[in-house]
């Protein structure tokens, strides 16, 4: 809780700071497991994962034809 307040203080959307939260806790991760470790839709990983992938705080790495990523 203590990191999500400050993560919204640097302008993180709450579920971008869940996704970076879960990054940095379970590692390299696909877009499915973000959602199951989080506890989050697909949909909101989509919709939220590029803004935190821009700014910086999240790395892509693909293998073949799957994207993984981590914080």
């Amino acid at each position: 809780k203590k990191y999500l307040n400050i993560l919204s203080k640097i302008g993180l959307h709450s579920i971008e700071s869940k996704i970076y939260l879960t990054l940095l806790d379970h590692g390299e991760s696909s877009i499915s497991e973000i959602a199951k470790y989080a506890h989050l839709t697909r949909a909101e990983v989509y919709r939220f994962l590029p803004h935190v992938l821009e700014i910086g705080l999240l790395l892509e790495h693909v293998v073949g034809r799957r994207k993984y990523y981590s914080a």
